[in-house]
């Protein structure tokens, strides 16, 4: 993983329970086989790779509905993406085509699959074997992630990846798991915190809450918005990070 530019690190995240909860407000526990995550976002400086590699113009890393949004649309990366382009944020404006992509993408150059994380991989290393309702624990501190809290580090943009590095962390050492961005998940939307309509079709499941979030419920674990894969080519706070297995 050299290859990579920093910050750039794996985070080995043991067999153990994720915590599901019912509408009802029930909680189940399922087992999670080991796996490793990315213990930071993806960042401009590493999406710029795959955009330098010519991968917006290489069919085989997209999907058919992503290839059609790319091409026939004549959509081609977000304003966002360009304007926040410092090299260790992380990148945004990204839809869940171009997340996937890239992990396709990155697959074949490492020779090894990596992959966007399920809902429940992302949530198991983020709330660790004691279930936390945050990543840094049950009790919500502003100072303890990039958000718009009226809080110490009230957010009106990104921040370097590594910026709260050692003071949130997850009980497996993954940072900005709460906070900066919300991050884009292999998984289908079957229910959808805050909100009374069902989930449509297309929805994926975007979790942490990010920079804009004012309401401490987005940064709870087990909260999760529902988008469109379509969704984040306009929006300055959708990124995403990797995972592989054991």
């Amino acid at each position: 993983m050299n290859w990579l530019p920093d910050p750039f690190a794996w985070c080995d995240i043991p067999t153990g329970d994720v915590r599901n909860i019912s509408d009802d407000g029930q909680s189940t526990y399922k087992e999670i086989p080991a796996f490793r995550i990315a213990k930071y976002p993806i960042t401009n400086h590493q999406y710029q790779q795959f955009k330098d590699d010519d991968g917006y113009n290489k069919r085989r890393f997209w999907t058919f509905n992503g290839w059609a949004d790319i091409k026939e649309d004549g959509y081609e990366h977000g304003y966002f993406w360009r304007h926040y382009g410092e090299a260790n944020k992380p990148v945004v404006s990204v839809s869940w085509y171009e997340a996937n992509a890239y992990t396709r993408w990155l697959s074949e150059k490492l020779g090894f699959e990596v992959f966007l994380p399920s809902d429940e991989q992302w949530r198991r290393a983020a709330s660790g074997d004691d279930h936390w309702v945050f990543p840094f624990g049950n009790d919500w501190d502003a100072s303890k992630c990039n958000n718009n809290f009226m809080g110490p580090y009230e957010g009106y943009t990104t921040t370097d990846v590594t910026t709260f590095e050692g003071i949130a962390d997850s009980p497996f050492g993954v940072v900005d798991m709460a906070g900066n961005v919300n991050e884009w998940t292999s998984t289908k939307v079957t229910k959808r915190w805050g909100y009374t309509e069902p989930p449509h079709e297309y929805d994926i499941r975007c979790l942490g809450g990010s920079w804009r979030d004012r309401d401490p419920l987005r940064y709870c674990v087990p909260y999760s918005g529902g988008l469109f894969e379509t969704y984040g080519s306009g929006d300055n706070d959708i990124g995403f990070r990797i995972a592989t297995s054991a």
